[in-house]
């Protein structure tokens, strides 16, 4: 899953659900070097302005997504600081609601995965607007 937010100072993030088994980190030999072994996926966050780390940006943050859902009704509020010496850093409480919605998505959608074995893809519309393949909006 990944995901485009622009925060409340017009900033874009991309954000990204790691899975188990899939590679996350710094990239060395062209592929990132750990591979994610917990069951519980991490949520990334990238500034897209600086496609340092791939296309999707410079890596700013990683959190559980577990402790992302636990707090979701004050991280909805308040946003999330992303790293407290870049002030632009900062996913403010709007974009954490899209955000914690794509997190819910697409833990409905591994479900789905796992009985019938179809992909659910989640992806950014051209319009800014966020759907997954059954053309449903969030």
């Amino acid at each position: 899953m990944l995901i485009s937010v622009i925060n409340e100072n017009g900033l874009r993030f991309n954000v990204r659900l790691v899975k188990k088994g899939e590679r996350y980190g710094l990239v060395k030999d062209g592929a990132p070097c750990l591979v994610h072994k917990n069951k519980d996926p991490l949520v990334e966050f990238y500034d897209a302005r600086y496609p340092i780390d791939g296309e999707i940006g410079q890596f700013v943050a990683r959190y559980d997504r577990a402790m992302l859902t636990e707090d979701a009704e004050v991280l909805q509020k308040r946003g999330l600081c992303l790293h407290g010496g870049v002030p632009d850093w900062s996913i403010d409480g709007a974009c954490m609601v899209m955000v914690l919605r794509a997190l819910k998505k697409a833990a409905k959608c591994s479900d789905v995965d796992k009985r019938t074995g179809s992909a659910c893809a989640l992806k950014t519309g051209h319009n800014g607007d966020h759907t997954d393949e059954y053309g449903g909006q969030w």
